[in-house]
């Protein structure tokens, strides 16, 4: 299939979370893939037809991150908290609609990343380690 020069690749969304929930397996094999998949279907509900300035799907960044922590081994409340983490900020769904799908910690990670990208930030990637760091400390209060 060719590809328009400006045009970015296509994205299948669920091939993308299906290799996250592979790769927990190989550290977690009980974690909850319900969850994710919960986590998945609310964000991609959410962000359907949203579209990055690339042209990619706006999701793409939320299953990105959960890939990158999922390189770290983290914990599954952490990973949906990544996919959700621009949910609460970038569409009508709420902390609380969060808070009731899937507990308070994780609404507390969602939430400590939304607050930080309210701040004025330098640039791009200084925003982005802010968010990381931010979820990093999140996850550091709940051992």
């Amino acid at each position: 299939m060719n590809q328009q020069a400006n045009q970015p690749p296509e994205v299948d969304l669920q091939v993308m979370v299906t290799a996250i929930i592979k790769k927990v397996a190989t550290y977690n094999p009980h974690a909850d893939n319900n969850k994710l998949w919960q986590a998945f279907r609310l964000a991609s509900r959410a962000h359907d037809r949203q579209l990055r300035k690339s042209g990619e799907p706006f999701f793409v960044h939320g299953l990105a991150v959960a890939d990158t922590l999922t390189d770290l081994r983290l914990d599954v409340d952490t990973l949906v908290a990544a996919m959700l983490h621009d949910v609460v900020e970038d569409t009508e769904i709420g902390l609380a609609e969060i808070t009731r799908e899937f507990g308070t910690d994780v609404a507390s990670m969602v939430d400590g990343v939304t607050k930080i990208s309210e701040l004025p930030s330098v640039s791009l990637e200084a925003r982005r380690a802010e968010n990381y760091r931010k979820l990093i400390l999140s996850i550091a209060q709940d051992p």
